[in-house]
C-alpha cells in the first residue's frame, strides 16, 4: 500500500486526472511495490514484469488529492 501524489500537468480539461495518466500512476506504484518487496535483489533472484495491465474505473480522481495504491503479485510464472 502507498500513496502517489497526483500532479497539475496530469489533469483533463474536466479538472480529473486523465485516464491516460493512470498507468503512468500504476507503474509507479509497482515501482514502489518492487523496491520494498524481495523480489529482485540478488541476481540468482527473480524478477518482475508486467505482462497485461488492466484498469478498471471505479470513480474520478481529482488534484491535489493523492492516489491509494493496492499492489500485489497475482501469478508467479516461468518464461
Amino acid at each position: 500500500h502507498c500513496e502517489i501524489e497526483t500532479r497539475y500537468r496530469d489533469l483533463d480539461s474536466n479538472l480529473h486526472v486523465n485516464n491516460g495518466v493512470m498507468a503512468s500512476l500504476l507503474e509507479e506504484g509497482r515501482v514502489r511495490f518492487h523496491r520494498t518487496s524481495t523480489i529482485g535483489h540478488t541476481v540468482e533472484d527473480m524478477t518482475s514484469m508486467v505482462v497485461s495491465l488492466g484498469v478498471e474505473f471505479l470513480g474520478q480522481s481529482h488534484f491535489p488529492e493523492p492516489l491509494e495504491m493496492h499492489v500485489g503479485i497475482s501469478h508467479v510464472g516461468r518464461t
